[in-house]
């Protein structure tokens, strides 16, 4: 009997990151450590490759700065290491957050990849999470340009929406796996 390629076990099936999405689940009163290991563990089952790595806690400009990525995906490009993916995460809230706590998130997202480009170079399209809890948005920053905009490149999730990590699994799951392919690839030099 012939069998096919193994299966990708999805995050939301893998009980370490299991545990981590429910302890941030908006409502509860973590740390805003348990949200970064949960974006860490995610983004590290997805970007396993040899063309990668995950990072947290990612200095911007060591020692000059203490300003810091939560956590980030780094690959090499052009003879040197780039972060490629940005988390910035944030503790879960008593509630849904308000636009002014996504918009403060989105600015500090933005700031940390603008110092991450200047720093290391503009040397690919970067992307990055707003994530508040177990809720998120996702941004892309393009190669040329100096704004973030809401990720709507890959068909999956639709202008400034926001996604909670256990109720749309499927969507951050077809994501993930989009950017994984789109960087792997290099389609993301533009």
């Amino acid at each position: 009997m012939q069998q096919g390629p193994p299966q990708t076990l999805r995050y939301y099936q893998c009980p370490p990151i299991q545990r981590y999405i429910t302890e941030i689940a908006i409502g509860q009163h973590q740390p805003q450590k348990p949200v970064d290991h949960a974006w860490q563990n995610i983004l590290a089952h997805y970007f396993r490759t040899s063309h990668s790595s995950v990072e947290r806690e990612a200095y911007l400009n060591y020692p000059q700065s203490m300003s810091k990525a939560d956590v980030s995906v780094v690959n090499f490009r052009n003879n040197g290491f780039h972060e490629v993916i940005v988390v910035e995460a944030k503790k879960p809230t008593g509630r849904a957050p308000t636009e002014h706590k996504w918009n403060g998130v989105r600015q500090q997202l933005q700031d940390n990849m603008l110092a991450f480009r200047n720093r290391l170079g503009n040397v690919q399209t970067m992307y990055g999470v707003a994530a508040v809890g177990s809720r998120a948005r996702f941004y892309v920053l393009f190669m040329n340009q100096n704004v973030l905009v809401s990720d709507t490149e890959d068909g999956i999730l639709a202008n400034d929406e926001v996604v909670d990590l256990c109720d749309d699994e499927q969507n951050i799951h077809l994501l993930l796996e989009a950017k994984l392919a789109r960087i792997n690839n290099r389609q993301n030099n533009t």
